[in-house]
């Protein structure tokens, strides 16, 4: 299937990150958190197409993507210590990745790959109200070092 074909299909719609999702999952077991209630779990669908990216953003619970067809995503995470981790998600790498709560993360595909669809699998689970899309300035003033990267995966 085509990149078209699938947002259609899966009635995907544009994410703030980037990209293109629906939510496929919410479990109706709740846990309370620091934030408040929560689903204990919550999964969507994730699509990545050619020209486009997830911008750099953290979540306050652990999420899984789970990759299922297309190209290799290059998923960068910035741990709470500063540290830079790039991991190839797809055919030639790994086909599951953890992202821990308050990691810096940011995906593009790999050069010359069309599209990539992954299952994201948050817990405790996702609300917008967790979710935080990095700044470009703030987080190059916190990463000097990885300038570069932040100033490729983030929007002006």
């Amino acid at each position: 299937m085509s990149a078209q074909q699938l947002i259609e299909s899966l009635q995907l719609e544009v994410h703030p990150e980037g990209g293109r999702y629906r939510r496929l999952f919410t479990s109706p077991v709740m846990v309370n958190t620091s934030r408040g209630p929560r689903p204990t779990m919550t999964a969507i669908y994730y699509l990545l197409e050619q020209g486009d990216f997830s911008a750099w953003h953290r979540l306050s619970s652990h999420e899984l993507w789970h990759w299922h067809s297309g190209g290799v995503l290059r998923v960068h995470r910035i741990d709470v210590n500063g540290k830079l981790t790039t991991t190839r998600l797809g055919p030639d790498g790994v086909l599951t990745l953890a992202v821990p709560p308050f990691t810096w993360f940011a995906a593009e595909l790999a050069q010359g790959d069309k599209y990539a669809l992954v299952t994201c699998t948050v817990t405790p689970g996702f609300e917008f109200s967790d979710f935080e899309l990095g700044q470009r300035e703030r987080l190059t003033q916190e990463y000097p070092k990885h300038q570069e990267i932040i100033r490729h995966l983030t929007r002006s």
